[in-house]
């Protein structure tokens, strides 16, 4: 731990150079990480109604919490951005 505390101290300006940088980076890739999730969520959806055909009870539990999972990343993703860090 002191060895951060001293390298923040001694040398401020480029660690937060460098944390601006990683922010930005993690901010660009969530927008495409979302895109990638509702993808992924339509296709296993697609996937699950196809599933519904040999084994209907399955399919619309693993569907249900695919929609509550789906219903919940607003306001869980609201909270988290809302936190003060």
């Amino acid at each position: 731990m002191t060895a951060l505390t001293d390298m923040l101290q001694s040398a401020p300006l480029p660690v937060l150079i460098a944390g601006a940088v990683v922010l930005v980076s993690v901010l660009a890739l969530i927008r495409v990480l979302r895109r990638f999730i509702l993808a992924f969520s339509l296709a296993l959806a697609a996937l699950l109604l196809l599933h519904a055909q040999t084994a209907p009870t399955e399919a619309s539990v693993a569907l249900g919490g695919l929609a509550a999972l789906v219903a919940g990343v607003g306001p869980l993703r609201r909270l988290i951005f809302r936190l003060p860090f």
